[in-house]
């Protein structure tokens, strides 16, 4: 069985004050039913994948969604970036159909997500 994977990228940009290029770290943790649709099958259990925002970047490689039928694989999302209120996610459908590369400020926008307005 061929695993389509999905490289996520992550992106954020200095303030045009800050002297300091942007900082930050992710956790993207596996979520859904974690059962294949298919009669036998075993639980999927891909890794936690963690790390850290290098100026500002970061790509990270998840197993697709649409690999297995709907709601078996999605994945929460908690990052933070300094200045910003924490991202928390869950239930995000990553989708290879969508295409092998992908912003996370897309999928999260795809999956209903809307940031947490500052007064």
């Amino acid at each position: 069985m061929t695993i389509n994977v999905v490289a996520v990228t992550i992106e954020a940009t200095s303030a045009p004050y800050d002297a300091t290029s942007v900082e930050g770290n992710y956790s993207f943790c596996p979520d859904g039913v974690m059962y294949p649709a298919v009669v036998g099958g075993g639980p999927i259990v891909p890794a936690i994948v963690h790390g850290q925002l290098v100026n500002g970047s970061a790509s990270v490689t998840l197993v697709a969604s649409d690999n297995f039928g709907t709601n078996v694989l999605n994945w929460a999302l908690i990052m933070n970036i300094r200045g910003m209120p924490t991202v928390k996610a869950s239930n995000l459908t990553i989708n290879f159909s969508n295409g092998s590369t992908q912003d996370i400020w897309t999928i999260l926008t795809n999956n209903g997500w809307n940031p947490t307005q500052l007064p």
